[in-house]
């Protein structure tokens, strides 16, 4: 099963700018962490720089990084060109029974034909950002769970799974 996780906002599926999250709610990163653990996880290079360099790779998973640059070096990780590569290498994972894609934008989009089912944190938030989740709604209209939530401060999010119908 090939999952797409994101946290995004709900209104314009804006998930980054500058290089960052736009959304770092302390519940969902533990809830991230918790759902990909165990899991390969598949991103794109900006991701791969934009984590700390202490959770660089991500423990207990196997890293697949997705460059253009095939010389690019990311230790702890394997190193790829392709979407359909990252998904050959983490079928042969530890844990590929659910593969994670985790970003980023450019990413998801490659990934999103090819995916079972989304696992997002739909945020109630109109920030906009310089990256996106891809127009999901035509393909992924099943939703499957539904849980609310809300911060300290006040902002209202859901964790929402659907799958292709």
């Amino acid at each position: 099963m090939i999952t797409l996780i994101a946290a995004i906002g709900e209104g314009t599926r804006a998930l980054g700018r500058h290089g960052d999250l736009l959304y770092k709610i302390p519940e969902d990163l533990a809830r991230f962490r918790a759902r990909t653990k165990g899991h390969p996880v598949v991103m794109g290079r900006k991701t791969w720089e934009s984590l700390p360099d202490r959770a660089r790779p991500l423990p207990k998973r196997a890293n697949i990084v997705i460059t253009r640059d095939a010389s690019y070096g990311a230790p702890g990780a394997v190193v790829v060109t392709s979407i359909e590569d990252a998904f050959r290498k983490a079928k042969d994972a530890e844990g590929a029974d659910e593969i994670f894609v985790i970003g980023g934008g450019e990413i998801y989009a490659l990934a999103l034909p090819y995916a079972d089912r989304l696992d997002l944190t739909l945020v109630d938030d109109d920030t906009e950002g310089d990256a996106y989740f891809p127009e999901y709604e035509r393909e992924f209209t099943k939703e499957i769970s539904r849980e609310e939530h809300e911060t300290p401060e006040g902002l209202k999010y859901a964790w929402v799974n659907f799958e292709r119908t």
